[in-house]
């Protein structure tokens, strides 16, 4: 009955958003029939979802719940997309705001190669198989079968088999000045990318981050400790499981 409750739950989101046709067929799809691939009305190709995975609800968070709502960000040309799972939020910026930038950055090598066929029909979009660090550095994969294939958390190893990399490289590799949505939800390891080289905060117009203090304690805490430091006013909001940052501070050339 619960799992009943659930999947009407969200066919109401799937109609609201899409119409009571179109709706109905991609609810069908997802929680029905469960097929690999999902069409999304005003999405031109389909997007790959793992079967047995935290994909479909990762999906659902985005497509269904709106968890990422993106309002008015005044036509943002640099989006980084730090923590990138299938690539779904890239696809999401990509709709709304075709010609945008994206560097989606993902450590996760069965992650990786779904989110590099999801976004393989998109132009502007660079992908980085790296985890977001606060320096280049090596990472190790943590696997957390309990969390599933958007909860994967490295740390910090000399031997390890993933490549960080840190925002600042990532303003060098790609000539960018600044960036206008910087979304991060990378699994703890917010707790360590604060620890130094935090000049880029002053660079960043909004910030889109998921804080992980429920499964390792104090992951939020350097970020506010950044900012305070950097002495940089902003706004803030919730939006799902989000904290969302507006810098007041922010200037660019465009400006």
């Amino acid at each position: 009955m619960i799992e009943l409750r659930k999947k009407l739950y969200y066919l109401l989101f799937s109609v609201k958003n899409f119409g009571l046709l179109d709706g109905f067929i991609l609810w069908l799809n997802l929680e029905v029939f469960e097929t690999s691939t999902i069409s999304v009305p005003g999405i031109k190709y389909e997007i790959i979802l793992r079967k047995n995975t935290s994909d479909k609800n990762a999906f659902k968070q985005i497509f269904l719940l709106n968890e990422y709502d993106l309002f008015d960000f005044k036509n943002p040309k640099t989006v980084i997309d730090a923590g990138g799972n299938i690539g779904l939020f890239s696809i999401l910026v990509k709709k709304k705001y075709p010609d945008s930038k994206i560097i989606c950055i993902e450590p996760d090598e069965e992650n990786y190669s779904i989110l590099s066929k999801n976004l393989s029909f998109y132009s502007n979009i660079f992908n980085e198989y790296k985890g977001l660090w606060h320096k280049d550095c090596k990472l190790s994969i943590v696997k957390k079968e309990e969390i599933g294939a958007w909860g994967t958390q490295v740390i910090e190893n000399e031997n390890g088999s993933i490549d960080a990399i840190s925002i600042d490289t990532i303003f060098k590799k790609y000539s960018i000045e600044y960036i206008d949505i910087l979304k991060i939800d990378i699994e703890t390891s917010e707790k360590y990318l604060f620890d130094n080289n935090i000049d880029w905060l002053l660079k960043s117009r909004y910030i889109i981050i998921e804080f992980h203090d429920r499964i390792e304690h104090g992951t939020s805490i350097g970020f506010f400790k950044a900012l305070s430091k950097l002495d940089i006013k902003f706004n803030y909001f919730i939006m799902g499981d989000n904290t969302v940052i507006e810098n007041l501070s922010f200037k660019s050339s465009n400006d």
